[in-house]
């Protein structure tokens, strides 16, 4: 794959997966789509990246207005760093995260906090 090319999983019907090539490296990062009743994005990538997640909503035949979801599994920056784009390019979508996620992403001591440290 090169980076922005988009594949089906292919254990997983109407998945895809989109190669990000995070910092301009082919095959590292990926983002994954659903295309289903509830069309969603796992993952959001760096928010580097935006342009070419979007690209690849439209390969897949799912318009802006359709993502429902958008769902980082934590909070690093290359799983979530683009949800904030994404979200405003997708305006129905709804950013759905632990519930530790905002406090952590929103300030520098963040981390600390999450793991029990002060």
């Amino acid at each position: 794959m090169a980076i922005g090319d988009v594949a089906p999983v292919e254990t997983v019907p109407d998945c895809y997966y989109v190669d990000t090539g995070m910092y301009d490296t082919p095959n590292y990062g990926a983002v994954y789509i659903d295309d289903t009743e509830r069309p969603a994005m796992i993952d959001t990538g760096i928010g580097t990246d935006r342009d070419l997640l979007l690209d690849a909503l439209d390969e897949i035949g799912i318009a802006r207005e359709e993502l429902e979801l958008l769902l980082p599994t934590h909070v690093h920056l290359d799983h979530a760093g683009g949800a904030g784009c994404l979200a405003t390019a997708c305006p129905n979508a709804a950013v759905l995260v632990h519930e530790r996620g905002p406090a952590i992403s929103s300030t520098p001591s963040g981390c600390g906090r999450a793991r029990g440290r002060r």
